[in-house]
């Protein structure tokens, strides 16, 4: 099922035509031509100015998520041997158990200011298997480092009587991040030659991965390294006006 925030073509193309007399005829052609997915948001074939004239636009944002969305499922179906599948109501591209390609979306808030509000659409997150034994054997300090904080991490919520509330929550979530990063070990810590799965991950990740970086006219040299919010690594980031990309690599 697609994700509700996804709008159909036939609504978009009746929104957008109200908006034929009001929009500058290039303004109006950039965003049809987006919408029939002629080229990707990520390209600058728009000014910058034009595009911040219409940044703030519900009418942008809904044209903008459909053409992220549907370029990188028409790129995973095109592959071939590769049936791209959406997992729940989540902007997420999987061919079987190996993540291609997720799209975190900023949902609108009456919170924040209007001048914030439409800016920001989300972060495209695109994903790559490789083997290098140096990267594995950092990866595997890194995730030795995190075990070694878990065990020591106390349960900040006091004694509760009955079951449930912050402090079960809290002993439940972090025994999961415990499992997660122990199975993530002893992965890393243990296993030596790459199982067939592995090798097939790799193939298709990179594959996937740079259909995904042309069709955006960019390259691996376009990204800088950046820590980010709620992730345990450095990451490679590339900030777009409305929008972040960053590459997640994943060594075996």
């Amino acid at each position: 099922m697609i994700d509700n925030r996804l709008k159909e073509k036939a609504e978009l193309k009746e929104q957008l035509l109200k908006y034929k007399e009001i929009f500058s005829q290039d303004i109006y052609a950039y965003l049809k031509a987006l919408l029939e997915l002629e080229f990707s948001v990520i390209k600058p074939n728009i000014s910058q100015d034009k595009r911040n004239l219409i940044a703030n636009m519900a009418i942008y944002r809904d044209i903008a998520l459909y053409n992220i969305y549907h370029q990188a499922l028409n790129l995973a179906n095109n592959m071939p041997n590769v049936r791209a599948r959406q997992i729940y109501n989540d902007l997420t591209l999987r061919n079987m158990d190996i993540l291609l390609w997720k799209f975190d979306y900023n949902q609108p808030s009456d919170s924040l200011s209007k001048d914030y509000e439409y800016k920001t659409i989300g972060q495209i997150n695109l994903y790559r298997a490789i083997e290098d034994k140096q990267m594995k054997q950092a990866e595997l300090e890194r995730v030795k480092k995190e075990l070694e904080e878990l065990y020591e991490a106390k349960n900040p919520y006091s004694y509760q009587g009955n079951f449930g509330g912050p402090r079960t929550n809290w002993e439940f979530e972090h025994l999961q991040e415990i499992r997660k990063y122990e199975t993530l070990y002893n992965k890393l810590a243990y296993q030596k030659e790459l199982t067939d799965e592995e090798k097939e991950e790799m193939e298709i990740t990179q594959l996937f991965y740079q259909k995904c970086l042309d069709n955006y006219d960019l390259t691996e040299n376009d990204f800088t390294k950046e820590k980010l919010n709620f992730y345990p690594k450095e990451t490679l980031v590339k900030h777009e006006p409305n929008l972040t990309l960053t590459i997640h690599k994943k060594y075996l």
